[in-house]
């Protein structure tokens, strides 16, 4: 075709032009490879020259034909999704093994932690590779394992208050307890989440905090805590380097700190007072240097 028109002065009009590209571009978008290879080999032939195209100058087929060639892998192709949501571009291959229809039959022995790759957006995939996924909502579950003891202060059908662990900061979430699978040692919470799932929706793994209770007063590591005369307390280095021993009141624990009562106010540039039996004692505040080696010190000890 090419040959046939280098003698030809024919201009190739932008009717025609934007109709041959449109046939190309309904081949690619329903996926007719036949019928757009088909165009590119008879062009390449030189022997495609239908009567649309009889009006294209040589320099024009040319250029056709390398834009041809070329589309065939950066040729842009519209996909639609048949439900709205939200799209990502990260894949890891357990989406078929994580999904709504099973995450409630989770159980101790199938919670295991599964090796996994991240894909992220790229611009050359292989056909049949997976590289997007629709989320439709912003709901969500999070299987946490936890022993059994404390498996107990836990409740099917309640809302739980949940501290979400991610990229470096956390969040406080409300949750719900859809199921508890129990096993012999341990069980699997399974929790459901219709909040902060903008910072959760591209991670398989995230690490968070149950809390089952709140309380309000000054935080303690627990290795500061020591016992004088029968009384729980923590030892102080005062301004004078003086260590004195001041009895606490313990309001909550967990394995690495506690939260005590900081006592009730008796007057300005006066420690709190607590009760502890029938006595009452001046009790630790805010910025005190605690002793978070008690054993290594004693009462009335100048600290060096």
């Amino acid at each position: 075709a090419i040959d046939r028109l280098e003698k030809s002065d024919q201009l190739l009009s932008q009717e025609s032009f934007t109709a041959y590209q449109n046939e190309l571009q309904i081949s690619i978008l329903n996926n007719d490879l036949e019928n757009m290879y088909d165009i590119v080999e008879q062009m390449a032939n030189g022997n495609y020259l239908g009567s649309r195209y009889e009006g294209y100058t040589a320099g024009q087929l040319y250029d056709m034909k390398n834009n041809l060639v070329n589309s065939i892998s950066t040729h842009k192709v519209a996909h639609y999704s048949d439900r709205a949501g939200i799209i990502s571009y990260k894949t890891d291959g357990l989406e078929g093994i994580y999904n709504f229809e099973n995450v409630l039959d989770m159980t101790p022995s199938s919670f295991n932690k599964r090796e996994y790759t991240i894909k992220s957006k790229k611009e050359h995939i292989q056909s049949g590779e997976d590289f997007y996924k629709i989320i439709k909502n912003f709901e969500y579950y999070i299987a946490a394992r936890v022993n059994n003891e404390k498996a107990k202060l836990f409740e099917e059908n309640k809302y739980i208050k949940v501290r979400v662990l991610s990229d470096g900061g956390q969040h406080l979430v409300w949750g719900y307890i859809e199921k508890i699978n129990y096993g012999s040692e341990e069980s699997v919470l399974v929790l459901f989440f219709d909040d902060y799932f903008y910072k959760v929706y591209d991670k398989r793994y995230v690490n968070i905090e149950l809390i089952t209770a709140t309380y309000e007063g000054l935080k303690i590591k627990n290795q500061a805590l020591t016992e004088q005369n029968g009384m729980k307390g923590v030892y102080v280095q005062d301004a004078s380097n003086i260590i004195k021993f001041f009895p606490v009141e313990i309001l909550g624990s967990d394995e690495e700190y506690s939260i005590v009562y900081p006592g009730d106010y008796i007057g300005v540039n006066e420690r709190n007072i607590i009760k502890v039996g029938e006595k009452r004692y001046p009790t630790i505040k805010i910025f005190d240097k605690i002793i978070l080696e008690p054993d290594k010190v004693y009462e009335g000890q100048i600290a060096d």
